[in-house]
């Protein structure tokens, strides 16, 4: 499906990807007959050391160019980048992405049919706007 469309890049992000990383293998294997000039960058909540203890997921860090790390703690959210809280690790395997193609603000882009990017929303605003979140 992926090679139907023009891209030059692929995020994969969750869920965590890697507790499927058998799939994720397999995925990652496939993407990289590609060349994508962008690369493949992966987030997830697992820390560099926690993919190191396993065979099959330290094998998918081969196959990916960017590698952002750990779990989300909302005590430590922040609004700029691809992390989503300072806890998290931008972890490179390539040059294909600079680290200044990285930092952008947080938004999203609205397509037809698809939603993408990340939002910064304000927890504290929309509590004391009476906005139950889930």
């Amino acid at each position: 499906l992926i090679k139907n469309f023009e891209v030059d890049g692929v995020t994969i992000s969750g869920g965590d990807p890697l507790e499927q990383e058998d799939e994720l293998l397999e995925l990652l294997m496939l993407l990289s007959t590609m060349r994508l000039r962008k690369g493949v960058i992966l987030f997830s909540g697992f820390t560099r050391a926690e993919i190191s203890s396993n065979f099959i997921r330290e094998q998918c860090l081969k196959y990916i160019d960017v590698l952002i790390d750990g779990r989300y703690e909302d005590e430590l959210r922040i609004s700029s980048g691809l992390r989503g809280s300072e806890n998290q690790n931008i972890i490179y395997f390539s040059d294909k992405i600079k680290p200044e193609e990285l930092m952008m603000e947080q938004e999203i882009e609205i397509g037809d049919g698809y939603i993408s990017g990340f939002p910064y929303i304000d927890k504290i605003y929309l509590r004391k706007m009476g906005i139950k979140l889930l």
